[in-house]
């Protein structure tokens, strides 16, 4: 909760967004931002989700801009995204004092079962507090860490909640995964028996 209203805050602070790139890859990703920011704007690659399919964040002029640009990068296509702010960026940088504080007076165990991280995609090891301040202005690694966690054994994702975004995103960045969709209480049941335990 603490993390959302530092988010909420530092968003309302500066005009900002988020745009899904589609058709390019990170490289192409990260030249169309470092070409934004050598000309004094503010554009960050902020989550690598799948092969073809990465998000930037930036202002709302450096969004416009990449709009203009993308194809200059080999990027088909640049779609906004109804979000309130230009999360997983360096724009967050303002909620980190209050996540921070938040975090320090949190109680923070070890899990006991890997949890992974989508700053480092790689389980959280000893130094939960920093990592998660590092996921509000680093890059979420998704396919990283899907890709990561399949290399560990797992050989199929669940995706929880509205929709089934996840789930194709799963299915992209790791060939031959099962991904599980439950977005509503009636997939519980076909979800239970597909991974074989009780609902």
């Amino acid at each position: 909760a603490a993390r959302g209203r530092a988010m909420a805050a530092a968003a309302d602070a500066d005009l900002s967004g988020m745009a899904a790139l589609i058709g390019g890859d990170f490289a192409a990703a990260e030249a169309l931002a470092a070409a934004r920011r050598a000309a004094g704007g503010r554009l960050w690659v902020a989550n690598l989700n799948a092969p073809g399919q990465v998000v930037v964040a930036g202002g709302v002029e450096d969004l416009l801009w990449a709009g203009e640009h993308a194809a200059e990068h080999g990027i088909r296509r640049v779609v906004a995204l109804k979000v309130a702010g230009a999360f997983h960026s360096p724009i967050m940088a303002p909620a980190a004092a209050a996540l921070g504080a938040a975090v320090e007076a949190t109680p923070l165990d070890a899990p006991a079962f890997p949890v992974w991280a989508n700053a480092t995609a790689r389980p959280h090891g000893e130094d939960i507090g920093n990592t998660l301040l590092a996921q509000l202005t680093s890059p979420v690694r998704f396919a990283e860490t899907l890709v990561a966690m399949a290399a560990t054994g797992i050989d199929g994702f669940v995706h929880v909640g509205p929709g089934d975004v996840t789930a194709g995103l799963a299915r992209r960045s790791v060939e031959g995964t099962e991904a599980i969709v439950v977005s509503s209480l009636e997939d519980i049941g076909a979800a239970a028996d597909r991974l074989g335990v009780g609902a």
